[in-house]
């Protein structure tokens, strides 16, 4: 599972993998006729932030630290051989790209600023789907070929949040409620699934 040149082909796919393709790449989006399922898509706002910034000069001091990514993806992509090795196991989205976020912080607001009627939208799908997953359970494997569509999206709908049955401090695994280790405090009061949320959001 080491460090080691893959070949172009291979680190492409990898990269594609962690990054634009189902089932868990950070910005892919797919719109059909009467559906949009995704992660974070206003994430692709950074790319046009990053031009703005490279291209001005005062701003282009940051952008080219912000640049220095591309460093992270190549080490990214020649790490391993398969997504679980690329996008850090059973996570929502590729969780090796965690440390990336802070430095697209900054592209993303100039990209933003310059594509506000887009950033609306992306924003407000980036929001949902991090909300349902954040809800429902963040440790999602990859048996599924759109974990939002087969997985998070009816279970956010029906109510069946804090799903986690495992823990990563306390060896009995105890669950917190009846069905799991994880909770949010309407569910250990016994709320219905479908109203828990509504504390959080009030």
């Amino acid at each position: 599972m080491g460090l080691h040149w893959i070949g172009m082909s291979k680190f492409l796919h990898a990269l594609a993998s962690v990054t634009v393709y189902r089932p868990s790449g950070l910005l892919y989006i797919v719109v059909g006729r009467w559906h949009v399922y995704a992660w974070n898509p206003v994430l692709w706002l950074t790319l046009p932030g990053l031009a703005i910034m490279i291209l001005t000069r005062k701003l282009r001091p940051e952008g080219l630290v912000v640049a220095t990514i591309v460093a992270y993806l190549v080490f990214i992509g020649n790490y391993g051989s398969a997504m679980y090795d690329w996008g850090g196991r059973l996570y929502l989205g590729p969780r090796h790209l965690i440390p990336l976020l802070p430095f697209l912080a900054l592209p993303l607001y100039f990209g933003a600023q310059k594509l506000r009627p887009v950033f609306y939208p992306l924003a407000a799908v980036s929001i949902f789907y991090m909300l349902i997953g954040t809800a429902v359970e963040p440790r999602v494997a990859f048996p599924f070929g759109d974990i939002a569509r087969d997985f998070l999206l009816p279970d956010y709908l029906t109510g069946h949040f804090a799903q986690n049955t495992s823990s990563l401090f306390d060896a009995a695994h105890r669950n917190l409620t009846e069905d799991s280790t994880a909770a949010n405090l309407a569910k250990v009061v016994h709320i219905p699934g479908r109203y828990q949320l509504v504390p959080i959001m009030v």
